[in-house]
């Protein structure tokens, strides 16, 4: 139990930093380009090994995409979805594997950015 209330606490935690996360191997990126906005899914580390992801993206529709981190991806695009900057939308992240398991989230509000 208490394993898992850390767990729960550490991918609370990681909530919000989808920017700052270097420390992370997959992480989630947000890009405003005029009118629309891009969200790519990034392995940006040799750790990304053996990582599941899905991303869930929430607006005027709901998308959800997921796959396996191929070996040796140090830094690879794993998917891409662009949506109306005008639309309000919220992004999550979740990533898992053998040794790790985090959230990462990104919203229409430019603060998440």
């Amino acid at each position: 139990m208490r394993l898992a209330a850390l767990a729960r606490g550490l991918a609370l935690s990681a909530l919000g930093t989808a920017g700052a996360g270097l420390a992370h191997p997959v992480v989630l990126e947000a890009r405003q380009e005029g009118a629309v906005t891009q969200l790519r899914v990034v392995a940006i580390s040799a750790r990304a090994d053996d990582l599941d992801y899905r991303l869930t993206v929430k607006g005027m529709s709901q998308v959800e995409q997921h796959g396996r981190v191929p070996s040796g991806a140090a830094r690879l695009t794993l998917c891409e979805i662009r949506i109306p900057t005008a639309s309000d939308w919220t992004a999550r992240l979740r990533v898992s594997g053998r040794d790790v398991a985090y959230e990462l989230a990104r919203t229409s509000d430019p603060a998440s950015r």
